[in-house]
């Protein structure tokens, strides 16, 4: 039998761009996902939220939407704080977002973090949902609600 992780507790958006995060609210909630959905501006808001959660409950499982071009503290600020504050990369699937073309050496460094389970282009879309869900929690959105 495969052991699929259950669906996430959390569905976190961490991006300064506040129709951004609006737009990925709608697009998750449409796709028939019912996990609770929050949206953080900033890095430190995200990060605040994550030691919270962990700290209250070790095995807690968040799916983390992340812009890695922020101003101030960025994505690669927040992935370096997720491995210094000790998380465990099985409750925390991060999602790397992007609007702009990244150079294949950043890519891959992003994907080399234990964290980091894709990297896609912004906007998100029910499909793009589907595939991260089907990847990496209990199937698909349509076999949860079976």
């Amino acid at each position: 039998m495969e052991y699929f992780k259950p669906k996430p507790d959390y569905v976190i958006l961490v991006d300064d761009c506040i129709a951004t995060n609006f737009l990925h609210q709608l697009t998750i909630m449409s796709s028939g996902h019912h996990s609770e959905i929050l949206a953080f501006e900033t890095v430190h808001e995200g990060m605040e939220f994550l030691e919270s959660k962990f700290s209250q409950q070790k095995d807690s499982s968040i799916l983390l939407f992340l812009d890695i071009n922020m101003p101030g503290l960025n994505g690669w600020d927040f992935l370096a704080e997720c491995k210094n504050d000790g998380f465990d990369p099985e409750n925390l699937v991060i999602i790397i977002l992007t609007a702009a073309a990244m150079n294949k050496d950043d890519e891959n460094l992003l994907l080399e973090n234990p964290f980091v389970k894709g990297i896609l282009p912004k906007p998100l879309d029910v499909d793009m949902i589907e595939n991260i869900w089907a990847n990496n929690f209990s199937g698909s959105f349509q076999a949860q609600i079976k």
